[in-house]
């Protein structure tokens, strides 16, 4: 009887066999094999979005908007 690792899964872009405890992806590990098939399926990876979202305190906010 042969068991399947739990651990190995299918990229969803590129079609091969990964572990996905290894995948350079940090948010969608168990869709894709690493961050450039996560770009190349997506466009942009999870990971650059939340990098690139800045968070201000209201004061400053208020201060952007009031200012524009």
């Amino acid at each position: 009887m042969e068991r399947k690792n739990p651990h190995i899964r299918i990229c969803k872009r590129c079609k091969l066999p990964y572990d996905w405890r290894r995948s350079p992806s940090a948010c969608m590990k168990m869709t894709y094999c690493g961050s450039l098939c996560e770009r190349a399926d997506l466009g942009f990876t999870i990971e650059g979005l939340v990098n690139d979202v800045v968070f201000l305190p209201r004061s400053a906010v208020l201060k952007r908007l009031l200012a524009a």
